[in-house]
This record gives structure tokens, sequence and C-alpha cells, in this order.
């Protein structure tokens, strides 16, 4: 998983490579938030979108990251846990206060629906002081 640093602090990180997906799920790996505070922000941009294909992506987390559940309920800043399916080339994006997460890990699952789909997701990520 490259991670590029723009500014001090502020990390890219590519949970999904660009890529043609077909209908299932595909998990991104966990990552450690120990490493990070303030939010992560998922940026995902979706190309072409097959015959009724469709596009959903939700936060997950996990205390070993290798069983991950899904995250529950805003964050206190009022950020959802999922985005509204995608239907068309376009871009949408989840953030959550990393505080909110209630386990060590956390990682995007995407699911594909129907028909492929191209898109990828990057996480915007801000690296704890110190870490």
């Amino acid at each position: 998983m490259p991670i590029h640093t723009l500014v001090p602090n502020i990390s890219l990180i590519e949970a999904f490579a660009s890529a043609s997906r077909n209908a299932g799920t595909a998990d991104q790996t966990g990552i450690d938030l120990t490493l990070y505070e303030g939010e992560l922000d998922a940026l995902i941009s979706c190309g072409s979108v097959g015959a009724s294909g469709t596009l959903d992506a939700k936060w997950q987390e996990s205390d070993d990251n290798s069983t991950f559940t899904d995250c529950t309920g805003a964050d206190t800043n009022g950020n959802a846990v999922s985005i509204t399916q995608i239907t068309a080339a376009g871009t949408a994006r989840i953030k959550r206060t990393v505080r909110k997460f209630t386990k060590r890990y956390a990682r995007i699952r995407a699911t594909v629906g129907v028909n492929a789909v191209v898109f990828g997701v990057t996480l915007v990520a801000q690296a704890r002081k110190g870490a």
C-alpha cells in the first residue's frame, strides 16, 4: 500500500488502485489507526459503470486486522459511514474522525453490483505526531 507524504503529517494512501472490478466485494488492507489522528477521508473516483452496475463503499473496523465489522453511526462531525450508491461515473467521499473508530484497524469495503465498475479509492490521512 503506497503512502505519499503531501505536506508534513498528511499522507495519501492508495486503498484501491483505479481498475475495472466485476460484481463482488473488495476489501482494502487494514490501516493501523494508532498512526493517525484527525479525520480519514476516503476519496472514491468512479469511471465507467457497466449496464445496471452499482458501487457501494463503507468503513469497517477490526481489533486484530483480520476480522472486520461494519462501523455504525455518524461520527462527531456528522460524517456517515458509507456512501450513497454510485450508478454513474463521478466521485464520492466518506470521512470518519479517527477517535470515533472503536477498534485499532480500519478499511474500506467496496461492493460492485450487477456489472463491472471502474473505480479507485485514495485515503487522505493525518499522521499522529511522533508516530
